[in-house]
């Protein structure tokens, strides 16, 4: 019987972690941080990069 994992093909690992963080709350917790102090965390050039590094993880 096959098991359904609800993984996508092709993402990459960047796609995979900001799946993640959505997932587990981590998301808000970096936003609020941004909101509060005016400074960018960085996750959108840290996800491209990542699924430049590692395309189809």
């Amino acid at each position: 019987m096959p098991v359904k994992t609800n993984l996508k093909v092709g993402m990459g690992l960047g796609d995979r972690l900001a799946d993640f963080t959505r997932a587990t709350g981590i998301d808000r917790v970096t936003n609020a941080f941004s909101r509060i102090t005016g400074i960018d965390c960085g996750c959108e050039a840290r996800r491209q990069w990542l699924n430049k590094k590692f395309p189809n993880f």
